[in-house]
């Protein structure tokens, strides 16, 4: 390929003649934001994101739709281009209108991922949901009860009834975890031998240590009280927070290895130059305030003037306290209203709470501010004390009236004086609740700087302290803050520290890049009113009288199913494309908000009638790639651009559903989406978070091209397709079947035990008793009537591995060549005579590289969808597309040309093309190529076989002239519908126009399972051992005979077709089935079958012990498609998931005698050493090809085994039925 010399961001680099300067940075690894460009398409050059500067050139470029030249200055990243960048990332998100991330999410102070963990909760996965939750809270029963919870205040269900119930689901889920004995643990890292040390452990330290520990440090917490806790323990009363709750989640934390010493107190007990001699690597300092602010008030410091904390502490520590009988309280946060409540705990008749501006300014958790009014807390609002009386203890407060003015720096307006409005309020005590502060002491901090407020000096994004080994966290560093902020800010310490001591970067914001449509209070009810309305959950209290007086708990949890009820009242707001989504990515890195050019948005709200794909117009940027994919890839045109100007939207013509366009559920729109416009249905229902699901690249369970699917999976299941495309040209596009039918596992009678059949009833038996009954009836059956009466039947679903075993066994265990299965073996071995193997000679990347393709026989649309997309991609490219096929079919308005004909038709146009080929210049016929002179001689004693009347000769000859004509022929068939004859023919052509092995050219046999090729391949057939070599050559069966140390049988046996038929007439004696076979359809007399299958047997099946046998990403191993490609695939961990075929088979082969399968990679090594094919490479050709004599063909191939191809397995109905389903409209989303 001709390249050229051009300068990159001051490189010279070298690219290839044609490629664009997006191709060339892509390959080099240069970033180039681009969101129009699709690599499977022409450019569009509609984003302008991808723009660079090219020297000479006027303005900007886009990188995407400019080629590169010769001696080309390219600069990708300039000052200039950043900011051309932003203006039209600014310019997308204008009318970019959605969530990234749910409102509650971005309130919360922690992130904590609550539509996640409420979606679980809904479903009843309830340890799922802890599991969401504790990623960033380790308190979450103590949340559960003291949090003030912003989230709820966010929430979007204020536009419907009420804000979803979040705290009460969250106490729920971790109240049920903490009870049953056995809480979750997080997953630790290995031990990196660095000990660390935490200052304070009260929920900022605590939870610092919580996550250090899971990084791989040891820390230890140094406490200065009796117990950890800090304000959790001595600053919120009983009633809401019960010491038990506490000390459980505690114990939790230090289970994991963290390390406490309390009664240790800085300053005193230890120093930070006694933590470093210790071996500290950093030193985290997370004290609380512990100190209240003072009013500076006359008379202040009289007796029975206490501060908040100081009574809450001494209550919390059991001690006696006497308030009076009249109790009053001044200030207007949590801390005033757990004062108020625990002097009625203490005695006191009379409690009166006086706060200077109105309720509704309130800070206050106004859950509280009520309970505390029920329990008879007395209110004077727009109340300031002035000072304090008596003669020597406390006896009166001197107030005054205030009014709202002015708001401040708060947001809050600012009380002021009423003239003339003094008042005495009589009382016995006054409790200071206005505020907190850090309690130094006069403690110098060992050196540390200290601000003016009493706070840490600490960096407000690395968290260091003056001392680079010391950071700050918590009321010491930011003041006063709930405990949902203490723990939020000890994760960020904790990855501080991790980045201070590791020295690698860190993300430590809870909060990256969003857009949102903004707060609740300004978007339109209207767009909500599709929601019904539902009564939101009450959390159950104790009566207030009962409860005023006692430290019992006064709110309870709720049931389960009221917690499950209130988690399904979510709206599920944000995007499930968040961490995939191109436009958040790029915006995020160029520092686009989506504010610059704020206005009007387009708002037609999402539409979800198509069962696996939401249509979201809002987030869509009108890219136009979705519509390109559709129409130009898929050839459907399901979608367009709708409209003119600012209200342009991506629909199916006249606003119809997808179904009545003709949308072939392909999912390409999906994959190709940069902006989360366009969603896949999740299985289950909703999305769930991607840090605890694995990603599993496995190959697509349907038909034999090979495509690779990336699905997310839990221990539970299959949770999402991450449908997203491969970044090359020539990869295969996932079809309906892979992206509708990805969740396949999801079935309810999944096999998950092996069974025995006893007196016609099915019961559970372990492996050990099903394998000795497997063992004991087939090889007693064999021995008696001789191998000959034994057959195995596979699957073209399993791996390699499970189908080498299953012939190994047959031939090696039970003396028998009868081998076969559905979808395996037995069908046209023409290629293996002519070519040295059953297989196709071509590759699919020679799809794009051909100058004439010509398809035959069936519809590539139907099958084999990924292909007919490839087909366009070539036609596009400027290849002939060649279309003969008895009717229409999916790549017709592609194709160059198309020709209505059937069998035997087209055997006779071949065998005419054949025969003119052989009558002209022989120095225009391949030379590698046997048997020229035989087929000459046959061909010459054939009589031509006349075509149908209606077909056109003229036009025959003009398709046969440019076949001949081209350089580059490729031919397509699918082998369960090809003849032999017509196979011969097609083979005999490409072999004489030496199209065989040349790059573009060849032949391509399609195969319709997953891995049918494989099974042949791996010799799951009658006549051929694994490599393609025959049962009856001697020196191939010496070979297997030394490596597996049995002797083989030496006679040629039945495929499938017979082996049924033996079965049905009584001449087999023992069967081994593995897969799908459809045992129970066929009446097999007097047989012992012992079969794998993937779903409980009814009472009808015939074997007499079944084993659960793994399908789909269940499975360990390799699967070859119908180019070849072997592609390995490793078993995701799921629950209750049987063991990989391999070892299942491996585990029956030795009961049956066989030597022991110790390891996947021992089990590869042998299957290379028993085949040139995996040993070599698999080269295509032994030599010359063999010309065949298509009339000897013709009679081979048996009807017989074509029906019996054609009916489905369980895969297949499966797949069938979902996308008959989804095209009559009869599934539903939610049916999904």
């Amino acid at each position: 390929m001709k390249t050229i010399n051009l300068n990159l961001d001051g490189k010279t680099v070298e690219a290839r003649e044609g490629e664009t300067i997006l191709q060339l940075a892509r390959r080099l690894g240069v970033e180039i934001p681009a969101l129009c460009y699709d690599p499977r398409l022409p450019p569009y050059a509609s984003c302008f994101v991808c723009i660079v500067e090219v020297e000479g050139r006027r303005g900007v470029v886009p990188a995407c739709a400019t080629k590169c030249e010769p001696n080309m200055v390219v600069r990708a990243r300039t000052e200039s281009i950043v900011k051309l960048r932003r203006m039209a990332l600014e310019l997308l998100l204008s009318n970019h209108h959605g969530d990234c991330v749910a409102p509650c999410n971005m309130a919360c102070p922690a992130g904590i991922d609550i539509r996640s963990y409420l979606a679980e909760v809904a479903k009843g996965k309830y340890h799922r949901a802890l599991r969401v939750i504790k990623e960033r809270n380790p308190f979450p029963s103590v949340c559960g009860r003291i949090c003030p919870h912003r989230c709820e205040d966010a929430c979007r269900r204020h536009l419907v009834d009420d804000p979803v119930a979040i705290n009460l689901v969250k106490r729920y889920v971790a109240d049920l975890d903490r009870a049953s004995g056995k809480p979750w643990k997080p997953e630790l890292a290995a031990r990196n031998g660095k000990k660390v040390a935490v200052i304070g452990g009260g929920p900022g330290g605590m939870s610092a240590a919580y996550y250090l520990v899971q990084l791989g440090y040891e820390p230890t917490v140094f406490e200065a009280m009796p117990k950890a806790g800090g304000m959790l323990r001595y600053g919120v009363p009983d009633y809401r927070l019960p010491q038990d709750v506490l000390d459980a989640e505690i114990r939790q934390i230090l289970d994991l290895g963290v390390k406490l010493e309390c009664g240790k107190t800085w300053g005193k007990d230890f120093h930070l130059d006694d933590l470093r001699q210790r071996g500290f690597s950093a030193i985290l300092v997370a004290i609380g305030a512990w100190a209240s602010s003072a009013m500076d008030m006359e008379g202040e410091d009289r007796p029975g003037v206490w501060s908040g904390i100081a009574l809450l502490e001494k209550a919390a520590k059991g001690e006696k306290v006497s308030l009076g009988d009249r109790a009053v309280i001044v200030g207007g946060g949590n801390t005033a209203i757990d004062a108020a409540r625990t002097a009625l705990r203490l005695g006191s008749q009379s409690v009166t709470l006086v706060y200077r501006r109105s309720r509704k300014e309130m800070p206050a958790n106004p859950e509280e501010i009520h309970e505390a009014e029920e329990e008879g807390v007395q209110f004077h609002f727009l109340t300031a004390p002035l000072g304090f009386t008596g003669a020597d203890k406390v006896a009166g407060m001197r107030c005054i009236k205030m009014q709202l003015g002015e708001p401040d720096k708060s947001g809050r307006r600012r009380p002021v004086p009423v003239p003339g409005s003094e008042f005495e309020m009589p009382l016995d005590s006054v409790v200071a609740a206005i505020g907190q502060k850090v309690r130094w002491g006069g403690f110098n901090g060992d050196g540390l700087k200290i601000t003016k407020w009493g706070t840490l000096e600490a960096s407000e994004k690395t968290l260091r302290t003056s001392a680079q080994d010391v950071f700050a966290v918590g009321d010491c560093f930011t003041g006063p803050a709930t405990a949902i902020e203490a723990i939020a800010a000890g994760r960020r310490a904790a990855l501080a520290m991790h980045a201070g001591v590791s020295g690698k970067a860190v993300d430590m914001e809870a909060h990256p890049f969003n857009v949102t449509k903004g707060k609740w209070q300004d978007l339109d009810r209207k767009d909500y009113e599709r929601h019904p309305k539902l009564p939101r959950a009450a959390t159950p209290v104790l009566p207030a009288a009962a409860r005023a007086r006692t430290y019992e708990e006064v709110q309870k949890t709720v049931a389960a199913e009221t917690a499950a009820a209130e988690a399904k009242r979510c709206l599920l707001c944000g995007c499930q494309e968040v961490s995939s989504c191109l436009v958040r990515r790029y915006s995020g890195e160029y520092g686009a908000t989506g504010e610059q050019f704020a206005g009007e948005k387009t708002k037609p709200g999402p539409i979800v009638e198509h069962p696996f794909i939401v249509r979201d117009p809002e987030k869509c940027i009108l890219c136009g790639r979705c519509v390109r994919v559709c129409s130009e890839l898929q050839g459907v045109g399901a979608i367009g651009l709708v409209g003119r100007g600012f209200v342009t939207q991506v629909a199916p013509a006249f606003h119809s559903s997808l179904q009545a366009v003709n949308c072939k559920s392909c999912g390409q729109c999906i994959a190709t989406c940069p902006a989360g416009a366009l969603q896949a249905r999740q299985s289950g229902g909703e999305r769930n978070p991607a840090w605890r699901t694995e990603e599993v690249e496995v190959v697509c369970s349907y038909c034999g091209t090979g495509c690779r699917l990336k699905v997310a999976v839990s221990e539970e299941g299959v949770e999402r397709l991450q449908h997203k495309m491969g970044a090359g040209e020539g990869e295969m596009s996932v079809c309906a079947k892979g992206f509708a039918g990805f969740d396949l596992l999801v079935q309810p009678d999944r096999l998950r035990e092996p069974m025995l059949k006893e007196k016609g009833r099915w019961r559970p038996a372990s492996w050990d008793e099903a394998l000795k009954a497997a063992t004991e009836g087939l090889a007693k059956a064999a021995k008696a009537k001789g191998g000959k009466s034994a057959a195995v039947l596979g699957s073209a679903r399993l791996t390699n591995e499970a189908h080498y075993l299953l012939q190994k066994i047959g031939r090696a265990a039970l003396g028998t060549n009868h081998l076969g299965g559905k979808g395996v073996g037995g069908e046209c071995d023409v290629l293996a005579r002519a070519f040295g193997g059953n297989f196709s000679t071509a590759r699919r990347e020679d799809l794009l590289l051909s100058d004439l393709i010509l398809t035959v026989g069936f519809d590539p649309e139907t099958e084999f969808a990924a292909v007919a997309s490839m087909l366009r991609s070539a036609a596009r490219s400027g290849a002939k597309l060649h279309v003969y096929h008895h009717r229409a079919t999916g790549v017709d308005k592609a194709a160059t040309s198309t020709l209505r004909i059937a069998y035997p038709d087209t055997y006779a146009l071949f065998e005419s093309w054949l025969a003119d080929l052989l009558a002209q210049d022989s120095s225009r016929i391949g030379k590698d190529v046997s048997g020229l002179s035989e087929l000459r001689a046959a061909m010459s004693r054939c009589e031509p076989r006349q075509l149908s009347g209606w077909l056109r000769r003229h036009r025959l000859d003009r398709l046969r002239d440019e076949f001949f004509a081209a350089a580059r022929p490729l031919v397509i068939v699918d082998a369960a519908s090809v003849r032999d004859s017509e196979l011969a023919c097609l083979a005999d052509l490409l072999a004489l126009k030496g199209a065989v092995g040349r790059p573009g050219a060849g032949l391509i046999l399609l195969r319709g399972a997953c891995n049918s090729q494989g099974a042949i391949d791996n010799g799951l057939d009658g006549r051929w051992l694994p490599g393609y070599r025959p049962v009856s050559d001697p020196a191939a069966r010496k070979s297997l005979e030394d490596l597996w140390g049995r002797g083989l049988p030496d006679w040629p046996g039945l495929t499938t077709p017979g082996i049924i038929q033996a079965g049905e007439v009584g001449s087999l004696s023992a069967l081994l089935s593995w897969g799908d076979n459809g045992l129970s359809s066929v009446a097999w007399k007097g047989a012992f079958i012992a079969a794998g299958e993937w779903i409980k047997p009814g009472p009808e099946h015939p074997a007499s012990v079944v084993f659960p046998a793994a399908l789909f990403l269940e499975d360990d191993g390799g699967l070859t498609s119908w180019d070849r490609r072997v592609q390995q695939q490793k078993a995701a961990a799921l629950k209750d998931a049987p063991p990989p075929n391999w070892q299942s088979l491996g585990r029956l082969a030795e009961a049956l005698g066989l030597p022991k399968t110790s390891s996947l990679e021992a089990l590869r090594g042998e299957m290379s050493r028993a085949s040139q094919l995996y040993r070599d490479g698999g080269a295509l050709l032994g030599g010359k090809a063999r010309l065949l004599v298509p009339r000897e063909e013709e009679a081979r191939q048996p009807m017989e085994f074509l029906k019996y191809l054609s009916e489905a397995d369980l895969v297949g109905r499966f797949i069938r039925k979902r996308l008959e389903e989804v095209k009559s409209g009869a599934l539903t989303r939610a049916g999904c």
